[in-house]
């Protein structure tokens, strides 16, 4: 498994937000359109992982979406709010699951590029009341061929591109020894640190960092730190 994304929910204009960031030397780029569920998105990568502001193109479309990130995205508000892992194993994992009796959801996923490419890829996300899970993602291309085109296009690793790379992602749980057990059983995660403060879970693309949530936060991302000191939320 792969750290894939962390996601950033943009409630404002995504055309001002992509100014801002360039402002302030971040080399994201407006990706594209996700027509079915009615967002869209920007984009920063860090070789095959990356960073994705989300936000809302259709709001009609996106309040009838049956993808509960988009769900989430129309309910929630600004900052990090999601992420996702990388799998070639899609199948494999939600029979995992359901073994051990959470429901999942399994959904195909579609975005059409700025400059026509249409990218394709199958989410599945999981739903356990009381619990937080990260989503995952599956997608049609492979690793070496994505990687290829992202860099043939300017996206990554060329001119242009972010020479960070992400260090880990800091999620906020209530209970960081159960999830990290979990997670480090079901996803077979290496666990490296792990006490009630804050564990460790080694992943390539960057790493879980498993934080206390505080008594008013909610479950999920808090920020992303890149190798070089930056931090992104």
């Amino acid at each position: 498994m792969f750290f894939d994304h962390m996601v950033i929910f943009e409630k404002g204009d995504l055309k001002k937000r992509l100014e801002k960031l360039h402002t302030n030397g971040v080399p994201a780029s407006l990706g594209g359109r996700h027509e079915d569920w009615g967002t869209e998105n920007i984009l920063l990568y860090f070789g095959l992982s990356y960073i994705e502001w989300l936000g809302i193109e259709d709001s009609q479309k996106a309040e009838r979406s049956d993808n509960p990130l988009v769900r989430k995205l129309c309910a929630a508000p600004k900052g990090p709010g999601h992420f996702a892992i990388r799998t070639t194993s899609m199948n494999d994992l939600r029979d995992a699951f359901m073994q051990e009796g959470i429901h999942t959801i399994h959904l195909p996923g579609k975005r059409r590029r700025a400059d026509g490419k249409l990218l394709q890829w199958e989410l599945l996300f999981v739903e356990e009341e009381h619990a937080f899970w990260p989503f995952f993602i599956q997608w049609k291309e492979s690793d070496e061929s994505r990687l290829q085109d992202l860099i043939l296009n300017g996206w990554t690793e060329g001119e242009g591109a972010s020479p960070a790379k992400i260090e880990e992602i800091e999620i906020a749980v209530d209970d960081v020894i159960q999830t990290a057990e979990r997670w480090h059983r079901l996803l077979s995660l290496p666990l490296n640190e792990c006490n009630e403060t804050y564990a460790i879970l080694k992943l390539e693309g960057g790493n879980i960092r498993l934080m206390k949530a505080a008594p008013d936060e909610l479950e999920g991302p808090i920020q992303l730190k890149l190798t070089t000191g930056k931090v992104m939320k």
